[in-house]
């Protein structure tokens, strides 16, 4: 079939975006991911877990009154209470929730024989959490187990660790603690290793309500060949790290780095594209 208005359409656009010296992005042509056999990964921004967001994420797993979600609190301080919370949210939809947690190999339960549909890893302390997630086979089973269709979700620190490199929230260079940095310098941003579930991006969290934005610029400078997404809370990213939609109440900040540059310690970037997704939204991972 010829296209030919389509075709000066786009060469049209095409044109302007190369005389602009802008390299353009394709906008997804479906709504949301396809079904398939691996799992979603589900990055979740912390904060109030809305009705919305829960309905969202039962919605994308088709999930089925019934069905196990498995709450792993390892994060937390208060690891009892923060399963509590969450399986509250889940059991109003009338899934059954069974704690997780374990903080030595003695306690591991491979998660491939629980018969579980999804995995929550609760907010806390990321590093915290990956030190269990670090023990030996687990972050295999994991893989297993999104492989063969189960679905692993996170939430504030939960979140932090799907991705290959997460943040850590510390500086190198200052002691203090600091909610976003206060400057853009160089070898200042404290990276760890995560579950590497995503791979394509670093994903930060609580973003728009704690303006992280430093940190996640910070991030991108050492590590340009991929893109930052900073989910705001009560708002998640349904992803195969591929394709990603927002799921939830509020917005998902993508951020897709430029050329590194520098003068002394300061940070510099050139190009760098910002976009904000809204409820509902589908975008790309990997534009390159």
């Amino acid at each position: 079939m010829h296209r030919p208005l389509t075709t000066f359409v786009w060469f049209f656009w095409l044109a302007g975006a190369v005389v602009c010296g802008c390299k353009p992005t394709p906008e997804p042509t479906q709504d949301k991911p396809q079904s398939h056999t691996a799992g979603w990964i589900i990055p979740i921004g912390g904060g109030p877990r809305t009705e919305k967001l829960i309905s969202d994420l039962i919605d994308y797993c088709q999930l089925k009154q019934g069905d196990t979600i498995l709450v792993a609190p390892m994060a937390s301080e208060e690891p009892d209470s923060a399963h509590e919370y969450v399986a509250r949210d889940f059991e109003k939809f009338g899934l059954f929730c069974k704690k997780y947690y374990f903080t030595r190999e003695d306690e591991y339960i491979p998660v491939l024989h629980l018969n579980a549909k999804v995995i929550f890893f609760t907010g806390g302390d990321q590093n915290k959490l990956m030190q269990a997630l670090s023990l030996p086979g687990v972050a295999d089973d994991l893989q297993k187990f999104h492989l063969t269709g189960g679905h692993i979700a996170g939430t504030s620190a939960g979140a932090a660790v799907l991705s290959r490199y997460m943040i850590t929230g510390n500086q190198l260079k200052y002691s203090q603690y600091e909610p976003t940095f206060s400057r853009l310098i160089t070898d200042n941003i404290e990276l760890a290793t995560g579950l590497g579930l995503i791979r394509t991006a670093i994903v930060d969290q609580h973003f728009i309500v704690r303006s992280r934005y430093n940190k996640l610029f910070s991030a991108l400078f050492e590590l340009p060949d991929l893109q930052g997404i900073g989910i705001d809370e009560s708002t998640g990213i349904v992803t195969d790290d591929s394709l990603a939609i927002v799921i939830g109440s509020a917005q998902v900040v993508q951020m897709i780095p430029g050329r590194p540059m520098r003068s002394s310690e300061l940070i510099g970037v050139r190009s760098c594209m910002v976009n904000i997704y809204l409820p509902g939204d589908t975008f790309y991972l990997k534009t390159r």
